[in-house]
């Protein structure tokens, strides 16, 4: 059960972590940010606000990057308070209910400092997205990591007596939406960083400058990955 498990409202239909599989994407970005800043994956201060059952720790531990701040407390009264943890970077899949990704894309976007927010794609698409990235103080042009094939999610055991029908009973697995990181490093940063993971070989996601525009390079990645993989 959920109840009383959590110092904040939990939604038990939206209450999963992230796979491993994206983080290891996501892992390939992280490094090449830290070689630019002649810093040590390990040293890197990473920080989630949204906690769910503490995989991103686990999994970007697993990667290298030993200094990650998640845990279970309520963001929105943290932020209130003015006593964030020290981060030099954000990184974090927000929950997709309520108005909980409108708030982290504020968050991030107003922070000033770089992000990487697992989204589903329609949110560059929102209203509200480019509102918030025009009110930004100085240019806010973030880049898209697009997986080749949808990032599966997964509900704790703890909470899956509450799950909808597209989470299985059995794992708790679940991919109800189509869904990219979205990246900010800051202008100088952003620019580099895409043309570096646009030209890596034998990867399977593309980068883009929208989500929407990567379609093209998803289709064509696909037609030179071996036949039948992501024919389905």
């Amino acid at each position: 059960s959920l109840k009383g498990r959590y110092p904040f409202e939990v939604d038990p239909l939206d209450h999963c972590e992230t796979s491993g599989r994206a983080y290891g994407d996501l892992a390939v970005l992280l490094r090449w940010f830290c070689q630019q800043r002649r810093q040590a994956p390990s040293q890197l201060q990473i920080y989630d606000p949204y906690y769910c059952d503490g995989a991103v720790v686990r999994h970007l531990s697993g990667l290298g990057f030993g200094s990650v701040y998640n845990k279970p407390e309520d963001f929105y009264a943290v932020l209130e308070s003015g006593k964030l943890p020290p981060h030099e970077i954000v990184v974090t899949n927000p929950p997709y209910s309520d108005d909980h990704i409108q708030r982290c894309v504020k968050f991030c976007v107003g922070s000033g400092k770089p992000f990487c927010m697992l989204l589903p794609n329609y949110v560059s698409t929102n209203d509200y997205y480019a509102q918030i990235l025009s009110q930004a103080t100085s240019p806010v042009t973030p880049i898209f990591l697009v997986p080749i094939e949808r990032y599966d999610y997964w509900m704790p055991e703890h909470a899956r007596e509450h799950a909808p029908e597209h989470v299985s009973n059995q794992d708790g697995k679940t991919s109800p939406f189509l869904s990219s990181w979205y990246i900010w490093l800051g202008p100088k940063s952003t620019e580099a960083a895409f043309k570096h993971m646009d030209r890596l070989p034998g990867v399977e996601w593309v980068v883009g400058r929208s989500a929407k525009g990567t379609k093209w390079k998803i289709k064509n990645k696909r037609q030179s990955m071996r036949p039948g993989k992501y024919g389905h």
